[in-house]
């Protein structure tokens, strides 16, 4: 039994050596399923254009929406200065 936990923590160790979540960035877009679905109604992030998810949808309430997380990043961020523009003076 001590050698079978051994080796399937070896080959756990050896299937995520190669994975780096953290440098993961979100896709901008979810398809969020009805609550009946499989997934319960949790958005799958997995899309990087618009059509990608609108092809995925399989009917029902299903939709599209932006990554819920990039659009949270947005708001947290520090507005933009709107640039000042230069007035001429008239002679």
């Amino acid at each position: 039994m001590h050698r079978v936990l051994i080796a399937f923590a070896t080959v756990a160790v050896a299937l995520t050596a190669g994975m780096q979540p953290g440098n993961a960035e979100p896709r901008p877009y979810c398809l969020h399923g009805d609550d009946d679905s499989p997934g319960g109604g949790i958005p799958d992030c997995t899309y990087y254009t618009w059509e990608q998810c609108r092809a995925s949808i399989s009917g029902g309430r299903d939709y599209c929406m932006e990554n819920p997380a990039l659009a949270w990043r947005r708001l947290q961020q520090p507005p933009r200065p709107v640039p000042q523009r230069r007035v001429r003076e008239r002679n």
